[in-house]
């Protein structure tokens, strides 16, 4: 499963906001969970723009120490994200959206718009 970064950060931060659901899955996963470079720089973006308080380390530095694998973006992500349905206006949902579909997994997201792109959705 690969998680959003929206996952991601609720999961380090044990926010409430986290499904049942999300993080049970998360703590029962066979494999460990996946996240992708582009959450890393969605979140320095929101970080640097103000539009996000600081995290207590580096999103990468928190998803490693939990075990968390990166699932780095290829040429066939990019390719599939920009041939997906619909004007998504959001490029970071478009790539996990399109790593999720190319790699035959579902992305840990409370966003429905993802599950429009076609992906597989958990929450």
């Amino acid at each position: 499963m690969l998680l959003d970064t929206h996952t991601l950060i609720w999961w380090f931060q044990d926010a409430p906001a986290l499904s049942a659901t999300a993080r049970d899955a998360i703590q029962a996963a066979a494999s460990r969970p996946l996240f992708s470079p582009v959450s890393i720089y969605e979140t320095e973006y929101k970080i640097a723009s103000g539009k996000m308080s600081p995290l207590l380390a580096p999103l990468s530095e928190l998803a490693r120490s939990q075990g968390f694998v990166e699932l780095p973006i290829t040429a066939r992500h990019a390719d599939l994200a920009a041939r997906l349905p619909g004007m998504h206006k959001d490029p970071w949902d478009r790539v996990l959206a399109a790593q999720a579909i190319s790699e035959s997994m579902a992305v840990v997201t409370r966003d429905p718009r993802i599950a429009a792109l076609g992906a597989t959705v958990l929450w």
